[in-house]
């Protein structure tokens, strides 16, 4: 904007750059703010989610193919059960990662529960080639799996115990999780 000499207007230039440094400091510190809740709850004795040990409850919920999907179908094997969402900051880092996950670890069945709407966990299979389920999430579920965000997950043994559980942020945690 020009003041009324045809110069610029300061004040109405440092408003709007002090602005946008105020939005790039909270993005800044919401990222640095889910990087640290990702790095504390990543521990085997993790202090949120369900108990080391415990019964994964099962889980009834619609696949992308509008198909009823039950964990107890997957009876008897290992599951990387995966809490996420579309537009997690995460994303990029760790959805790559569980496509090649897929190639890795194939004694472990993935499943994801997803907060996105059926035509975003579609797009999301389709860029990343994804072959596992992509699940409907229901508050419901969250709260029998006492989701405390996303992107979470649980390791869920072949007798239906969760093994391991924590923040998909630390996918140290996660491989280590995997190769045990």
């Amino acid at each position: 904007m020009k003041d009324k000499k045809g110069g610029i207007n300061w004040l109405f230039f440092l408003t709007i750059l002090f602005m946008v440094i105020a939005i790039a400091g909270t993005f800044f510190r919401v990222l640095r703010i889910e990087q640290k809740l990702g790095m504390s709850a990543s521990t085997q004795e993790s202090a949120v989610g369900l108990d080391i040990g415990s019964s994964a409850p099962d889980l009834k919920l619609i696949d992308l193919d509008k198909m009823v999907f039950r964990l107890s179908d997957l009876a008897g094997e290992r599951v990387l059960l995966v809490f996420s969402s579309p537009e997690s900051v995460f994303g990029e880092l760790y959805f790559p990662k569980l496509r090649a996950m897929e190639d890795n670890y194939p004694d472990i069945q993935i499943v994801m529960v997803s907060t996105g709407i059926l035509s975003e966990n579609q797009t999301l299979r389709e860029k990343y080639g994804f072959d596992f389920p992509i699940l409907e999430w229901t508050d419901e579920t969250a709260q029998a799996y006492k989701v405390p965000g996303v992107p979470f997950f649980y390791l869920v043994d072949e007798k239906g115990l969760v093994e391991y559980a924590g923040f998909l942020t630390d996918l140290a945690l996660l491989e280590k999780a995997l190769s045990t």
